[in-house]
């Protein structure tokens, strides 16, 4: 099984438009948003997407995003939770809170979020010369405390690249990368494979990635997976939590 964990870009947030489309519903539910928005009635963000979502959406959503498409490509098992975003330290935790309601993972993926996004960011401002620098060896530290003493082969996506910047030399290697930049997010972002430019779905303003981001993302962290040749469970499935166990704040439950 493959344990992904990440933020938002991980969640795949905004993936489920084409689902609306599909199905219908995108009209109604975009109109619902502009409602409330008036004053910027086509720019989405998250709390106003999770009050349309459906029991049915995220099921979708966990078998559409990238990690789905990396695990179908490489026929194998994997799990993701339904919790959308979260600093460095949460995105970590995740396994260890999560470990002992699931199999054991034969690989981690963890994407990198922003290091701005890290809870003492004012502290780190105002004492530190250098905040992003410590703020990422912070983190890096905490991976070192709580993910490698599992013991789990790890790969990384890093949304802006400081995380390879920083990163231990033990762990250069498994970087994925997009053409020459280990900045693999926001490359992508860069090329415009975001929702805002999928006229498919409308005039929705969403920076998340869209299905064809999501695509390129996937091919190249399966080229990545390939490469450092895990001996990975065969057979494509997703792994549920039982609904009535709620480990994460935020874990969301019907």
């Amino acid at each position: 099984m493959i344990f992904f964990t990440g933020c938002s870009f991980t969640f795949c947030e905004g993936l489920y438009y084409y689902k609306w489309l599909k199905e219908g519903t995108l009209e109604h539910k975009s109109q619902i948003y502009a409602d409330g928005n008036p004053t910027e009635p086509n720019i989405r963000c998250w709390t106003d997407d999770d009050s349309l979502m459906t029991e049915d959406d995220y099921s979708w959503l966990e078998l559409n995003g990238w990690p789905a498409m990396v695990s179908k490509k490489l026929n194998t098992s994997f799990f993701k939770d339904r919790r959308n975003g979260g600093n460095n330290q949460v995105i970590l935790k995740n396994l260890p809170i999560l470990q002992p309601h699931i199999p054991k993972p034969k690989l981690i993926v963890i994407q990198w979020t922003d290091w701005t996004r890290h809870l003492d960011i004012e502290h780190y401002v105002k004492t530190s010369q250098n905040p992003e620098r410590d703020i990422v060896n912070f983190d890096w530290k905490y991976f070192g405390n709580v993910i490698e003493p599992l013991d789990i082969p790890c790969i990384f996506v890093d949304w802006l690249g400081t995380y390879y910047k920083y990163s231990p030399d033990r762990w250069k290697d498994n970087f994925v990368s997009y053409g020459d930049s280990y900045s693999v997010i926001e490359k992508l972002m860069e090329e415009n494979n975001t929702l805002t430019y999928d006229e498919s779905i409308g005039k929705i303003k969403n920076e998340h990635l869209n299905m064809n981001g999501n695509r390129i993302l996937s091919d190249i962290v399966v080229e990545k997976i390939k490469e450092i040749n895990i001996n990975l469970d065969g057979g494509f499935s997703f792994f549920n939590i039982d609904k009535s166990f709620s480990p994460i704040v935020g874990y969301h439950v019907e």
